[in-house]
């Protein structure tokens, strides 16, 4: 089915009822108990009561955006939100425009959303939820480069403004959510390393042996496995980031040929992905069904081998999970169940080892894109690269006064 965008359809009931049930929602789908934020930065999100705004969150996980969900409802005032195409599907596919979510085709002009965005918050001055790093990436402590679509939405909203005879002034509200196991949770996570050894077959470990040592140990069968799976040969003697460049590199070929695009390699994986991402679903998307029944099967095996290109670009952020960079930080606990996490959707399907947690929230004392405005009409590229660039600073050193506070991570030892 070629992609359609889903706009929002808020519905006050549905609504109602999801903030009536939050706290237990909250625990149950995200395993997530409390929601901390300090009593001076939530007044910056009540003085904007009733004002338009971008809210610029941080995305390691997917359990942010009910985090932001979180946030609205202490506000009293509903958010909108713009949303990957991919979760569109199911129940998810329905709950989701009935809060205020809509549709994005992420790395493509996608002017139905961006015309949505601009309308929401220009001509309804409402807030709205925009993830700029873009990607999930599972690392609790990282904020991952932003990409520029973000600002770029603001100054189209502050042009709007501008052509409707409004004020043009657009605050724009960084904000960095960082989450920490309620309660000790070492030994639920050792709990859930041995039985990931036990499903791998691994022989049991040395009474001594130390948690990063025994999840490079599952991480290196899982990547050993899914090597034998697609036949890579790794070099004698290959490092694990040697390895996982090598099958990375295999299955970006692969999908290439399979769906006969040429995608040109991006300075990062992450963004090499979302290229190899779209080229799918946009080969998905471009399959015509046909009148014949020949025509109808053809139709449906391409369709299965795109969607197994798909499985097999989901699995790369699986296998990355032991790469170097990750290993070479202090293992904390917070970060040794994000690399379970990783590892138990790659053996067993979905994640199983899962303690709750708390989120905490920083939130950043909020500024008015305005002031760049006259620097935006002067010089578009400069100016989107350096409000990014401020963006970005900002949202880094919310997440290093996060990992001074409260919500400091906890050594796994």
């Amino acid at each position: 089915m070629a992609y359609r965008f889903q706009p929002p359809q808020e519905n006050l009931l549905v609504q109602t009822v999801v903030n009536g049930l939050y706290p237990p929602l909250l625990r149950i789908r995200e395993n997530v108990g409390r929601i901390m934020v300090d009593p001076q930065e939530g007044a910056f999100l009540e003085e904007l009561r009733g004002r338009r705004a971008l809210i610029l969150p941080n995305h390691p996980s997917e359990t942010e955006p009910s985090v932001l969900v979180g946030l609205a409802r202490r506000l009293g005032e509903p958010f909108c939100y713009v949303a990957t195409h991919e979760i569109f599907h199911g129940f998810d596919g329905w709950l989701l425009p009935q809060m205020g979510a809509f549709s994005i085709r992420r790395g493509r002009p996608d002017r139905p959303a961006l015309r949505t965005a601009t309308r929401l918050l220009a001509e309804q001055d409402r807030k709205l939820v925009l993830f700029p790093e873009g990607e999930t990436h599972m690392c609790n402590d990282l904020i991952l480069p932003l990409h520029k679509g973000a600002i770029q939405i603001g100054f189209w909203t502050l042009e709007r403004l501008r052509a409707l005879g409004k004020p043009t002034n657009l605050s724009l509200v960084p904000v960095v959510i960082r989450y920490r196991f309620a309660g000790d949770a070492r030994p639920v996570l050792l709990r859930g390393i041995e039985r990931l050894e036990r499903r791998l077959g691994l022989p049991p470990p040395p009474a001594n042996a130390a948690p990063r040592d025994r999840l490079l140990r599952a991480g290196l069968a899982v990547l050993g496995g899914v090597e034998r799976e697609y036949a890579v040969q790794p070099p004698a003697g290959a490092s694990p980031d040697e390895r996982i460049a090598a099958l990375f590199d295999y299955i970006a070929e692969r999908t290439a040929h399979v769906l006969h695009v040429s995608v040109r390699a991006a300075p990062t994986v992450s963004l090499t992905l979302r290229a190899l991402f779209n080229a799918a679903f946009d080969y998905v998307d471009g399959l015509e069904p046909g009148t014949s029944a020949y025509e109808k099967r053809l139709h449906e095996r391409r369709a299965l081998t795109a969607r197994a290109c798909l499985a097999d670009l989901w699995r790369v952020q699986n296998f990355m999970a032991i790469s170097e960079e990750s290993l070479r930080a202090p293992l904390t606990v917070e970060r040794a169940g994000e690399i379970l996490f990783r590892l138990e959707k790659e053996v067993y399907g979905k994640p199983r080892t899962r303690p709750l947690r708390d989120a905490f929230v920083r939130i950043g004392h909020p500024w008015d894109l305005s002031d760049d405005l006259p620097a935006y009409r002067a010089s578009r590229k400069t100016t989107l690269a350096h409000c990014t660039g401020r963006l970005e600073q900002q949202m880094r050193a919310l997440l290093q006064a996060s990992l001074a506070d409260g919500s400091a991570p906890t050594d796994f030892v």
